[in-house]
């Protein structure tokens, strides 16, 4: 393969992660509507088709180290600086890049929000189990050693006193 067909794949690899990663970015837009309804099927739905998402990258990067390889670089931040140097002319595929590294950032701070509502969800759902077990969540005590450990203390015990 020649300079132009190995940049020309290289451009192509990048045009088709970048319009996979915007369905990615849009699944997870959907998957933080569906977080704030209490649709548990959808939920899960929603974390099976990302699953999926995570699976097909894998295999893009794969296939984005083997095009890295067949041109002669590392599979890794280094060989992709040297091949986009490499290739570009216009800063046609620098562009591609830098709109790929956006787009994989507001996935990364997406996924964060999406993850800090689960645990929000997650622990008020702790909460009224808690209760509904007879437990004051969140009640602390000083343990033997005189560090505050998390007890359970139930209303029954309370009433009593």
């Amino acid at each position: 393969m020649n300079r132009f067909e190995i940049c020309k794949k290289f451009s192509s690899f990048l045009e088709a992660e970048i319009q996979y990663v915007k369905l990615l970015l849009g699944h997870m837009e959907q998957e933080q509507i569906v977080l704030g309804s209490a649709d548990h099927s959808s939920i899960e739905d929603m974390s099976n088709r990302k699953l999926q998402f995570v699976d097909r990258l894998k295999a893009f990067d794969e296939k984005g180290a083997k095009v890295l390889m067949e041109a002669g670089f590392a599979p890794d931040r280094a060989g992709v600086t040297a091949c986009i140097e490499w290739c570009d002319f216009g800063n046609k595929i620098k562009d591609l890049w830098e709109e790929f590294t956006s787009l994989l950032a507001r996935c990364r701070h997406l996924n964060q929000i999406n993850q800090a509502i689960i645990e929000t969800r997650r622990r008020h759902i702790n909460q009224v189990l808690a209760i509904l077990h007879g437990s004051i969540p969140g009640s602390q005590m000083y343990g033997p050693s005189g560090h505050v450990s998390e007890k359970s203390r139930t209303l029954y015990s309370m009433t009593r006193a």
